[in-house]
């Protein structure tokens, strides 16, 4: 029997973003905020429900590796909805070291699903916060 009370905790497909206006619509309400592993964008929408949006380019590494950290970050936004502010369309990008010159190929990171979880809740909480206009970036 399933407890009432409990949250939904499915991750369905009406909560992803998937066309390009949707993408260019987050990154066109500047509103952003960073953290050691996690790069989160903002915007809200009138849904009643967040949805999530994902961009991660080879400069992450491997196919693998890419999809591990697509994994974790879904996963992340799952665990996480009863936590999150409801409303907002997110876009979540890796935050990778700067390139250095010289290094034929660097390793890849190591990610676990409760950083990127307590990053990304306190990512999105900042960025609710933030009055329109302002970025969630500390200084």
């Amino acid at each position: 029997m399933a407890d009432e009370h409990q949250p939904d905790q499915r991750f369905r497909k009406g909560e992803r973003l998937t066309l390009a206006r949707e993408f260019d619509q987050v990154f066109g309400a500047r509103r952003s905020a960073a953290g050691q592993f996690l790069v989160v964008y903002a915007a809200r929408n009138e849904l009643g429900y967040n949805r999530i949006g994902l961009v991660v380019g080879r400069r992450t590494g491997s196919a693998p590796t890419r999809n591990k950290f697509k994994r974790l970050v879904r996963e992340a936004f799952r665990l996480s909805k009863g936590e999150q502010p409801i409303g907002w369309n997110w876009v979540v990008l890796p935050r990778l070291p700067k390139k250095e010159k010289k290094v034929a190929s660097a390793a890849p990171p190591e990610w676990s699903l409760i950083e990127l979880q307590s990053e990304f809740i306190q990512l999105v909480r900042r960025l609710a916060r933030a009055p329109r206009g302002e970025s969630g970036k500390q200084k």
